[in-house]
């Protein structure tokens, strides 16, 4: 027996969010997300690394934009992130985030895309 589900075809979000799967920023990042008024209004998708681990979810973010049609992208990196190793400075994140954020730019040239270091203190945007 075929069971067939019909989506709503009206069910935009405002954003997409990609960021890590660290237990420790999962608050920190709803928070801020709550601040900017996206309480129940964008797709999460984790991956180790965030902007590291970009290329791993490119079929996921293309998902996102189809079904849900977002806006804006945001990606999250933070501090202290295992993904990156010993490699896990400031500079790599940053290198890391542009390099996330020109692939977008280039496949999604309408959307607006913010990138952030998430620290145990603060978020910031990174340019």
């Amino acid at each position: 027996m075929l069971i067939y589900f019909f989506m709503k075809n009206s069910h935009r979000c405002k954003a997409l969010v990609i960021s890590c799967i660290d237990f420790r920023f999962v608050t920190r990042v709803r928070d801020f997300l709550t601040k900017h008024g996206l309480v129940n209004e964008y797709d999460l998708i984790t991956v180790p690394g965030a902007s590291l681990g970009f290329s791993d979810i490119t079929a996921s973010v293309a998902t996102s934009i189809k079904l849900h049609n977002p806006n804006e992208i945001y990606i999250f990196d933070h501090e202290d992130c295992g993904a990156y190793g010993q490699n896990n400075t400031s500079q790599a994140h940053t290198e890391n985030l542009k390099k996330a954020k020109v692939a977008l730019a280039n496949t999604y040239p309408t959307k607006k895309i913010t990138t952030y270091l998430t620290g145990f203190e603060n978020i910031k945007e990174i340019n």
